[in-house]
Parts: structure tokens; sequence; C-alpha cells
């Protein structure tokens, strides 16, 4: 539905092909029946020079 739910912060390949894979077999099993569509917090894409913004959102930010 056009929501950003997950992000990673700097150059890091393995764990974006780590991600996106992970995302794919998600959707595979969906569409197969396996699983439910998980409900997905949108993450609001913000400067996060802030602690307070960190807080908000550090459990969907990877490094």
């Amino acid at each position: 539905n056009g929501k950003i739910i997950a992000k990673i912060e700097g150059a890091n390949a393995p764990l974006i092909n780590r991600k996106v894979t992970n995302f794919i077999n998600e959707e595979r099993k969906i569409i197969a029946g396996e699983m439910e569509r998980p409900e997905y917090n949108e993450i609001l894409l913000m400067d996060l020079d802030s602690e307070e913004n960190e807080e908000a959102h550090g459990d969907n930010v990877d490094k």
C-alpha cells in the first residue's frame, strides 16, 4: 500500500539483501496462504538528530 515498513541506515549490502529476501519470502507465504499479512507501522522519514525521534522509531531502524 505504498508504506515504508523498514529502514536501514548506512550502506550495509548484506543487511539490505537479508531484509529484502525476508520480505519476498513473507510475501510468497502470504500468497500461498501459509501466513497472514502482518500489520506494519509506517515509518515516517524525519531527521533523527534528536533523541526523541530515535526513541520513537528506534525499533524499526537497522544499522
